[in-house]
Protein backbone atom coordinates (compact mmCIF):
# COMPACT_ATOMS: atom_id res chain seq x y z
CA UNK A 1 0.00 0.00 0.00
CA UNK A 2 1.07 3.61 -0.98
CA UNK A 3 0.14 7.23 1.27
CA UNK A 4 -1.83 9.35 -1.45
CA UNK A 5 0.66 11.65 -1.23
CA UNK A 6 2.75 9.88 -4.18
CA UNK A 7 -0.22 9.85 -6.43
CA UNK A 8 -1.24 13.24 -5.87
CA UNK A 9 2.18 14.38 -7.07
CA UNK A 10 1.71 12.11 -10.52
CA UNK A 11 -2.02 13.90 -11.02
CA UNK A 12 -0.43 17.39 -10.33
CA UNK A 13 2.19 17.18 -12.98
CA UNK A 14 0.67 15.44 -15.70
CA UNK A 15 -2.36 17.68 -15.23
CA UNK A 16 0.57 20.83 -15.55
CA UNK A 17 2.46 19.39 -18.37
CA UNK A 18 -0.51 18.06 -20.38
CA UNK A 19 -3.59 19.07 -19.17
CA UNK A 20 -7.30 18.17 -17.42
CA UNK A 21 -8.44 16.20 -20.29
CA UNK A 22 -5.56 13.70 -20.43
CA UNK A 23 -5.48 12.97 -17.01
CA UNK A 24 -9.03 12.04 -17.61
CA UNK A 25 -8.34 9.77 -19.99
CA UNK A 26 -5.54 7.82 -18.40
CA UNK A 27 -8.23 7.49 -15.31
CA UNK A 28 -10.23 6.28 -17.58
CA UNK A 29 -7.80 3.53 -18.99
CA UNK A 30 -6.79 2.55 -15.61
CA UNK A 31 -10.51 2.08 -14.17
CA UNK A 32 -10.47 5.10 -12.13
CA UNK A 33 -12.84 7.01 -13.20
CA UNK A 34 -13.29 10.89 -11.16
CA UNK A 35 -11.05 9.10 -8.32
CA UNK A 36 -9.51 12.09 -5.78
CA UNK A 37 -6.73 11.27 -4.00
CA UNK A 38 -6.61 12.13 -0.44
CA UNK A 39 -3.14 12.57 0.79
CA UNK A 40 -3.51 10.28 4.35
CA UNK A 41 -5.26 7.96 2.23
CA UNK A 42 -3.67 4.35 1.31
CA UNK A 43 -3.84 3.39 -1.96
CA UNK A 44 -2.65 -0.06 -3.72
CA UNK A 45 1.42 -0.31 -5.04
CA UNK A 46 -0.09 -1.05 -8.66
CA UNK A 47 -1.66 1.87 -9.32
CA UNK A 48 1.19 4.21 -9.65
CA UNK A 49 2.50 1.39 -12.20
CA UNK A 50 -0.84 1.25 -14.02
CA UNK A 51 -1.42 5.07 -14.79
CA UNK A 52 2.52 4.73 -16.38
CA UNK A 53 1.09 2.40 -18.41
CA UNK A 54 -1.96 4.66 -19.01
CA UNK A 55 0.57 7.13 -20.04
CA UNK A 56 1.88 5.45 -22.74
CA UNK A 57 -1.07 4.43 -23.78
CA UNK A 58 -3.16 8.00 -23.68
CA UNK A 59 -0.04 10.38 -24.42
CA UNK A 60 1.19 8.68 -27.42
CA UNK A 61 4.92 10.05 -26.78
CA UNK A 62 6.95 6.44 -27.68
CA UNK A 63 7.84 6.66 -24.42
CA UNK A 64 7.62 3.54 -22.15
CA UNK A 65 6.46 2.90 -18.80
CA UNK A 66 9.74 2.94 -17.13
CA UNK A 67 10.14 6.77 -18.66
CA UNK A 68 7.05 7.57 -17.07
CA UNK A 69 7.92 6.16 -13.53
CA UNK A 70 11.22 8.00 -13.96
CA UNK A 71 9.32 11.22 -14.22
CA UNK A 72 6.27 10.45 -11.37
CA UNK A 73 9.90 10.20 -9.48
CA UNK A 74 10.59 13.60 -10.18
CA UNK A 75 7.57 14.86 -9.86
CA UNK A 76 7.33 13.38 -6.23
CA UNK A 77 10.47 15.23 -5.29
CA UNK A 78 8.93 18.27 -6.48
CA UNK A 79 6.05 18.13 -5.21
CA UNK A 80 7.34 16.95 -1.77
CA UNK A 81 9.18 20.51 -2.21
CA UNK A 82 6.15 22.31 -2.65
CA UNK A 83 4.29 21.10 0.26
CA UNK A 84 7.50 22.15 2.64
CA UNK A 85 8.77 19.12 2.95
CA UNK A 86 12.41 19.80 2.23
CA UNK A 87 13.31 21.08 5.25
CA UNK A 88 13.76 18.13 6.80
CA UNK A 89 16.41 16.66 3.60
CA UNK A 90 18.34 19.78 4.08
CA UNK A 91 18.51 18.84 7.77
CA UNK A 92 20.45 15.70 6.87
CA UNK A 93 23.82 17.59 5.46
CA UNK A 94 25.37 20.25 3.29
CA UNK A 95 26.49 17.63 0.30
CA UNK A 96 24.67 14.53 -1.68
CA UNK A 97 26.50 12.20 0.01
CA UNK A 98 25.17 13.67 3.46
CA UNK A 99 21.82 13.13 2.01
CA UNK A 100 21.99 9.41 0.39
CA UNK A 101 23.39 8.29 4.24
CA UNK A 102 20.40 9.75 5.72
CA UNK A 103 17.70 8.51 3.90
CA UNK A 104 16.65 6.01 6.32
CA UNK A 105 16.43 8.31 8.60
CA UNK A 106 14.83 10.69 6.53
CA UNK A 107 11.79 7.86 6.23
CA UNK A 108 11.85 7.67 9.91
CA UNK A 109 11.06 11.20 10.43
CA UNK A 110 7.92 10.95 7.96
CA UNK A 111 6.49 7.98 9.62
CA UNK A 112 5.09 10.47 12.30
CA UNK A 113 3.00 11.92 9.81
CA UNK A 114 2.37 8.82 8.11
CA UNK A 115 2.50 5.78 10.41
CA UNK A 116 1.64 3.00 7.40
CA UNK A 117 4.28 3.89 5.51
CA UNK A 118 6.38 1.00 3.97
CA UNK A 119 9.62 2.59 3.38
CA UNK A 120 12.62 1.17 1.49
CA UNK A 121 15.90 0.90 2.42
CA UNK A 122 19.25 2.58 1.08
CA UNK A 123 22.82 1.44 2.23
CA UNK A 124 26.00 3.73 0.76
CA UNK A 125 27.83 0.41 0.45
CA UNK A 126 31.00 2.21 -1.11
CA UNK A 127 31.83 5.66 -2.33
CA UNK A 128 35.06 7.17 -3.95
CA UNK A 129 35.71 10.73 -4.99
CA UNK A 130 33.45 10.11 -8.24
CA UNK A 131 30.32 8.87 -6.18
CA UNK A 132 29.01 5.61 -4.50
CA UNK A 133 27.90 2.57 -4.50
CA UNK A 134 23.81 2.27 -3.12
CA UNK A 135 21.79 -0.47 -2.55
CA UNK A 136 18.06 -0.04 -2.21
CA UNK A 137 15.75 -2.84 -1.01
CA UNK A 138 12.17 -2.64 -0.75
CA UNK A 139 8.99 -5.52 -0.50
CA UNK A 140 8.33 -3.68 -3.63
CA UNK A 141 8.81 -4.45 -7.20
CA UNK A 142 8.48 -1.97 -10.64
CA UNK A 143 9.95 1.07 -8.74
CA UNK A 144 13.99 0.96 -9.47
CA UNK A 145 13.45 3.81 -11.88
CA UNK A 146 10.85 5.93 -9.96
CA UNK A 147 14.11 5.77 -7.26
CA UNK A 148 16.31 6.69 -10.07
CA UNK A 149 13.94 9.73 -10.90
CA UNK A 150 13.88 10.63 -6.87
CA UNK A 151 17.89 10.59 -6.86
CA UNK A 152 18.15 12.61 -9.73
CA UNK A 153 15.77 15.02 -8.81
CA UNK A 154 16.69 15.63 -5.02
CA UNK A 155 20.49 16.07 -6.18
CA UNK A 156 19.41 18.46 -8.43
CA UNK A 157 17.22 20.65 -6.50
CA UNK A 158 18.75 20.45 -3.19
CA UNK A 159 22.61 19.60 -4.16
CA UNK A 160 22.45 21.90 -7.53
CA UNK A 161 24.38 18.73 -9.00
CA UNK A 162 23.55 16.20 -11.91
CA UNK A 163 23.97 12.69 -11.39
CA UNK A 164 24.23 9.42 -13.83
CA UNK A 165 22.77 5.98 -12.60
CA UNK A 166 23.69 3.17 -13.78
CA UNK A 167 21.81 -0.37 -12.26
CA UNK A 168 24.81 -2.99 -11.08
CA UNK A 169 22.38 -5.48 -10.09
CA UNK A 170 18.56 -6.04 -9.48
CA UNK A 171 17.62 -8.91 -7.91
CA UNK A 172 14.12 -10.14 -7.39
CA UNK A 173 13.08 -11.08 -3.79
CA UNK A 174 10.40 -12.98 -2.25
CA UNK A 175 8.61 -10.59 -1.36
CA UNK A 176 10.29 -7.33 -3.33
CA UNK A 177 13.50 -6.41 -4.98
CA UNK A 178 16.86 -5.41 -3.95
CA UNK A 179 18.41 -3.00 -6.71
CA UNK A 180 22.39 -1.90 -6.72
CA UNK A 181 22.93 1.54 -8.43
CA UNK A 182 26.87 3.06 -9.46
CA UNK A 183 25.96 6.78 -8.54
CA UNK A 184 28.20 8.97 -10.64
CA UNK A 185 28.53 12.94 -9.54
CA UNK A 186 31.12 15.06 -7.85
CA UNK A 187 31.68 14.05 -5.08
CA UNK A 188 34.12 16.07 -3.59
CA UNK A 189 33.33 16.29 0.06
CA UNK A 190 34.49 12.53 0.50
CA UNK A 191 37.84 11.90 2.31
CA UNK A 192 39.67 8.76 1.37
CA UNK A 193 40.84 6.76 4.51
CA UNK A 194 44.18 6.90 5.05
CA UNK A 195 46.11 3.50 4.11
CA UNK A 196 47.61 1.49 7.14
CA UNK A 197 50.94 1.57 4.59
CA UNK A 198 51.04 5.17 5.23
CA UNK A 199 51.24 5.55 9.04
CA UNK A 200 53.60 2.48 8.51
CA UNK A 201 55.71 4.74 6.52
CA UNK A 202 55.62 7.46 8.63
CA UNK A 203 56.61 5.47 12.03
CA UNK A 204 59.38 4.12 9.78
CA UNK A 205 61.13 7.49 9.71
CA UNK A 206 61.39 7.86 13.45
CA UNK A 207 64.58 7.00 14.90
CA UNK A 208 64.88 4.60 17.63
CA UNK A 209 64.12 6.18 21.14
CA UNK A 210 65.16 4.15 24.00
CA UNK A 211 63.29 3.15 27.02
CA UNK A 212 65.84 4.72 29.28
CA UNK A 213 65.62 8.40 27.44
CA UNK A 214 61.27 7.39 27.11
CA UNK A 215 61.38 7.06 31.30
CA UNK A 216 63.65 10.59 31.42
CA UNK A 217 61.06 12.37 29.10
CA UNK A 218 57.98 11.04 31.36
CA UNK A 219 59.38 11.78 34.51
CA UNK A 220 59.93 15.04 33.79
CA UNK A 221 56.53 15.74 32.28
CA UNK A 222 55.14 14.80 35.99
CA UNK A 223 57.53 16.73 37.34
CA UNK A 224 57.09 19.56 35.78
CA UNK A 225 53.19 19.29 36.45
CA UNK A 226 53.66 19.02 39.93
CA UNK A 227 55.20 22.73 39.53
CA UNK A 228 52.40 23.87 37.83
Amino acid sequence: MMYGLLLSSVQHYIIEKYGQDFWNQILEHVQQRNIVFTTHKVYTDDLMKRIAKGCCHVLNEQKHEDDYMLFFGQCFVKFFNHCGYDKIVRLQGRHFRDFLYGIDNLHEMMRYSYPRMISPSFLVQSEDRYGCVLSYRSKRTGFKNYVAGQLAQCAKMFYDIDIELEVLLEEILSPGCNVTFRINFDNSAYCAPLHASVFNNFFDDIEFISNELFFKVDIYSRYKSLEN
